[in-house]
């Protein structure tokens, strides 16, 4: 499992030794990016898969409405931008920006298609990765359309914390702003904060001092979520 920039490049170095691939840029340093810094915009030339080694990104797409629909919230060792570089025509689907101060790789779209293509190891990881990016997507759309306010806002919850956004304690975690939240569950800022004090109310959560979300009861959110 790839989960910082030494393990990133370690597995590159062998992917790329294991087929000896020529060319393949093997030194990925970090480069920071301050918080609300656009990572790259939807519609841009589709050049980089980002690894990110630490802080919190946020990808979301546009509405006519001029709403965001957040699309997904990413923290250290996850990868940003792959379904981008497999798209036909090039482009960046969503946007990306910076929630908290952030540390990333940026991996060439070339080196990452030279890898995909000519390292079955890697192929397959990456396809295990789309391929659980669609579930995901194809979820959430099944959820936006079906489930109600309540169920969405416990299973993004739930998400958050799996990701270890959201701690068990105090003083861990994140601050989310409640209008990201709001858009990674498609609903009003007023209607998710009502939510969110009526799981403060009846003990599902609460929140510290920093304004940052932190889980009391996982059980109970998750049979709001139908997930048991």
């Amino acid at each position: 499992m790839v989960k910082n920039l030494e393990s990133l490049n370690s597995f590159l170095d062998e992917a790329s030794a294991y087929d000896n691939l020529e060319g393949l840029t093997k030194a990925h340093s970090l480069k920071r990016f301050e918080k609300k810094e656009i990572i790259f915009w939807e519609g841009d030339n589709a050049h980089s898969l980002y690894f990110i080694e630490s802080g919190t990104l946020k990808t979301y797409k546009g509405t006519e409405s001029g709403k965001e629909l957040v699309t997904g919230i990413y923290g250290p060792g996850d990868f940003v931008g792959q379904l981008s570089l497999l798209n036909a025509d090039g482009k960046y689907i969503e946007n990306a920006v910076v929630l908290e101060d952030a540390e990333l790789c940026a991996i060439p779209k070339a080196d990452f298609l030279k890898l995909l293509y000519g390292n079955h190891m890697v192929a397959q990881k990456f396809i295990n990765m789309v391929s659980n990016d669609l579930i995901d997507v194809q979820t959430h759309l099944v959820d936006m359309a079906f489930a109600s306010v309540r169920q969405r806002a416990a299973k993004a919850l739930l998400e958050l914390h799996k990701k270890g956004m959201i701690k068990d304690k105090p003083n861990g975690g994140m601050s989310i702003p409640r209008e990201d939240f709001a858009g990674m569950i498609g609903t009003a800022t007023e209607t998710a904060i009502r939510t969110l004090s009526d799981f403060k109310d009846e003990g599902l959560i609460t929140t510290d001092k920093g304004r940052r979300i932190v889980l009391l009861d996982k059980e109970e959110l998750e049979l709001v979520a139908n997930l048991k």
